[in-house]
């Protein structure tokens, strides 16, 4: 399934990325928030990324 140029798991996987710089951004208290949104944004992390690894891996598959 694409989204604009990109198919989905490519934007998911953009997205994740965004995520993890910005949790490492946070982590080394560059980026001042609150430990709350930190752990939240961990946690979409992880969950993108095995979603990302699901659809990278052909397990996951949507409208094909």
């Amino acid at each position: 399934m694409y989204i604009g140029p990109l198919p989905l798991f490519a934007w998911i996987g953009v997205v994740t990325l965004v995520l993890a710089v910005a949790q490492v951004l946070t982590g080394r208290h560059i980026l001042k928030v609150n430990f709350r949104y930190h752990r939240v944004g961990g946690y979409l992390v992880v969950f993108l990324g095995i979603i990302h690894g699901l659809f990278g891996l052909g397990f996951l598959r949507l409208f094909q």
